[in-house]
């Protein structure tokens, strides 16, 4: 009982601890977003297409993916922050206003390789949060970056396919992301960690494949991923650390682990290692 207890609490201060490092982030502010061209290049409104190309509209209405972003250097810029809007007509004085009205309808989100003509390398932290009318994102092969809760709580999210180009994920990252059903790694990356509380409380999440160029499991990375089903592990993989895989309630039996596996933290589904 008393093992129980310090592992409840250990999970509420993690819970805490991620929660308020959520709420920092520097740099812009979403309410000060501009729709307005000539603050290029610090933002960007792009037609939204879907993986195929398509242009997504919803009720007629052509959908724009507004970003706003910052120079690392004269090449490459970190996006800081998103929204989507359609062209409102009927808020609109005319067709040319440039009046805009909230697109709340979940959409493909293609995140873009350049903006203002500098190459997206970084996604900032809480640059993508708690935004509803995500439903499945494209992350473009320029990425090397995605920092804390970049995504965290984009509560319509259903799939992501992390690139090969990314190499590192911050903590976070899809915390809460309640609708994500389909997780996919690519087949070779310089990747090597997955953070705590990476993939945390994806509640819908049905299967779990850990690639080989994983060597780390940080805390708490899947912890109450409760309708996992199919939790894989590759020959590579060094670390888990606790509460990793906490709370798989769907697992019908973990599975055994790599050889290569020196520790196992608590509250896993093997024994403490």
């Amino acid at each position: 009982m008393l093992k129980k207890s310090f592992a409840l609490l250990a999970v509420c201060l993690m819970v805490f601890a991620l929660l308020a490092s959520c709420g920092k982030k520097s740099g812009s502010n979403k309410s000060d977003l501009q729709t307005d061209d000539s603050v290029v290049p610090t933002f960007e409104r792009l037609v939204s297409k879907d993986a195929a190309g398509n242009v997504q509209t919803v009720n007629g209405s052509t959908i724009y993916d507004c970003y706003t972003f910052e120079s690392i250097d004269s090449e490459t810029v970190r996006i800081t922050s998103f929204y989507s809007q359609t062209k409102g007509s009927s808020s609109a004085p005319n067709e040319d206003a440039q009046s805009y009205v909230r697109c709340l309808d979940p959409h493909t989100v293609c995140v873009p390789q350049k903006l203002a003509n500098r190459t997206v390398v970084k996604i900032s932290e809480l640059a993508f949060y708690t935004r509803s009318e995500i439903s499945d994102l494209v992350l473009p092969e320029t990425l090397t970056e995605i920092e804390n809760c970049a995504f965290a709580g984009c509560c319509n999210l259903r799939s992501v396919t992390l690139p090969s180009s990314v190499t590192a994920l911050g903590m976070g990252a899809f915390y809460n992301c309640t609708s994500l059903t389909s997780l996919r790694f690519a087949s070779s990356s310089a990747l090597d960690t997955i953070p705590q509380s990476a993939f945390a409380d994806c509640s819908a999440l049905t299967e779990i494949n850990i690639p080989g160029y994983i060597k780390t499991i940080g805390q708490g990375a899947f912890l109450n991923c409760t309708s996992v089903t199919t939790l894989t592990l590759a020959e590579g993989l060094t670390t888990i650390e606790d509460q990793a895989f906490q709370n798989l309630d769907a697992l019908a039996a973990a599975p055994a682990l790599p050889s290569t596996v020196t520790k196992v933290g608590n509250l896993n589904p093997w024994a403490e290692k």
